[in-house]
């Protein structure tokens, strides 16, 4: 594999020239444009149409390409805003003004951005049709002229991670590697890393770790090298998944701990929750039953708050799942899991992850034995992580529980 210092210094000229005047109309468009996306944003979902009605000057580039900017922040802390961002721009996007001939090519980058953009927060909120779907509508547009051929293969690296999300992964494997080699090609950073860390999240579902581990380490150079930091707090989480499924704890905790202070100290509230709940995996083949618990019950309370309902449910059976390992103790997995279920039970939960919630306390009250309290929790812990992944599933009781 090619790394990004190898090809750099023949491709900096190359690209730094057919880059330059694009740039310079990009930034003056981002200057005008940034004040008219910060009263947009300020004046809330309810307000921001007619605001703009009110305001056609602010119909331009630079506006939404600021939202967008704003939309890709968003996916750190709440998907949600994110997809918000991204649905108001592309109903707006008609409305620009035709630019000058020697423009045109910022409008192609603006429509291909908006609808990239929009996959990532529809794959973030796991409605992962709609995601490929936005993902290759950024595709077909990037594909028009070959000056986009950088931000087509930052496309396809999302049509990938979409595709792995849909356990497809024989068709993403190929479009990441051939995204590789572009990015690299280019001297793309930013894309380089994105790509080895999709591949890697494949090779991890694979059960590949010695290899995601490799992966991820290379990631984790070239964003040290640039300086990206939110990259590096997503990586070193990473890097602790990796050298927990090799049973190295140590190395995992010490991982661990360098990406939780990233992930505060970016506030990238979203990582933050995923990042606890790797600490309780880890705590939990540590054994200490409390560390996991507690880790756990924060993650499960932040997931509800956000109106992430069926990753909530997901929380509650890994807590079954982490005390019956545990401890043994039918009677007090099945009474913690009650519980949390009680206050889910609260939240606007889908109908199918509430069968699948009901079947739990159901089925769980009617066994007494570890091996199918574990049936129960296997069997709908395998539903929620298909729903997440396909919202049209169905959850049906098996006739042994």
């Amino acid at each position: 594999m090619n790394t990004m210092k190898e090809q750099e210094s023949d491709a900096e000229s190359e690209h730094s020239h057919e880059h330059e005047g694009y740039l310079g109309l990009l930034n003056d468009e981002v200057l005008v444009g940034s004040n008219a996306a910060r009263a947009l944003l300020d004046a809330g979902v309810g307000s921001r149409d007619a605001l703009l009605r009110a305001n056609p000057s602010w119909v331009r580039i630079g506006t939404f390409q600021e939202l967008l900017r704003r939309a890709r922040q968003a996916l750190d802390s709440d998907a949600s805003v994110a997809l918000e961002l991204t649905t108001f721009v592309l109903a707006h996007l008609d409305e620009v003004p035709p630019l000058a001939d020697d423009a045109a090519f910022l409008m192609t980058h603006l429509q291909g951005t908006a609808w990239k953009e929009h996959a990532n927060a529809l794959f973030m909120l796991t409605r992962l049709d709609d995601a490929l779907d936005a993902a290759n509508r950024a595709v077909s547009i990037f594909s028009h002229d070959p000056f986009h051929v950088v931000y087509r293969a930052s496309a396809r690296v999302v049509v990938a991670l979409v595709k792995h999300g849909l356990h497809r992964n024989e068709e993403a494997i190929p479009i990441l590697e051939e995204a590789i080699g572009v990015f690299a090609e280019h001297s793309d950073t930013r894309g380089y890393i994105a790509a080895l860390q999709v591949r890697a999240m494949i090779a991890l579902a694979q059960h590949s770790y010695t290899e995601a581990l490799d992966l991820y380490l290379a990631a984790y150079r070239e964003a040290e090298r640039s300086g990206d930091k939110r990259e590096r707090s997503r990586i070193l989480n990473n890097l602790a998944l990796c050298e927990m499924r090799l049973g190295q704890l140590d190395f995992a905790s010490a991982y661990m701990a360098e990406a939780y202070l990233g992930f505060t100290r970016e506030r990238m509230d979203g990582e933050l929750q995923r990042a606890i709940w790797l600490t309780a995996a880890i705590e939990r083949e540590r054994g200490d039953l409390d560390a996991a618990l507690r880790a756990l019950h924060g993650v499960y309370a932040r997931f509800l708050e956000r109106g992430m309902v069926t990753e909530a449910a997901r929380v509650l059976v890994q807590v079954g799942d982490v005390v019956t390992d545990l401890t043994g103790d039918v009677a007090y997995a099945k009474d913690i899991c009650a519980k949390l279920a009680v206050t889910l039970g609260r939240y606007n939960v889908p109908a199918e992850v509430r069968k699948a919630v009901d079947h739990l306390k159901d089925a769980g009250a009617r066994t007494h034995s570890v091996a199918g309290l574990r049936a129960v929790l296997g069997h709908v812990g395998a539903f929620l992580r298909e729903f997440l992944g396909s919202p049209s599933a169905v959850f049906h009781a098996t006739l042994t529980d």
